[in-house]
């Protein structure tokens, strides 16, 4: 019988960097991860791995869809990335 953690999930997370020119910026990107994966916090790292690939660099701060804060920052940093 398979466990929780073949249950993916597709999440929402912004992550909180810096660009190339030094700049505080947000990268925005959607992690699959299994439920297990979830519970632990393991798509916040795959969220910071997708930022340090797409070139962005620490400190890095990460928000995803089930934290308290999403909705009220999720739409501004969507509205700034133009990201639908």
């Amino acid at each position: 019988m398979p466990g929780t953690d073949t249950v993916i999930l597709d999440v929402e997370v912004i992550v909180l960097c810096v660009n190339a020119n030094g700049q505080s910026d947000f990268f925005f990107t959607t992690v699959n991860t299994t439920s297990d994966e979830f519970d632990d916090g393991q798509h916040y790292d795959k969220a910071i791995a997708e930022a340090k690939e797409n070139g962005y660099d620490p400190p890095y701060g990460v928000m995803d869809d089930a934290d308290p804060p999403w909705p009220h920052v999720a739409p501004a940093v969507k509205k700034y990335l133009n990201v639908e």
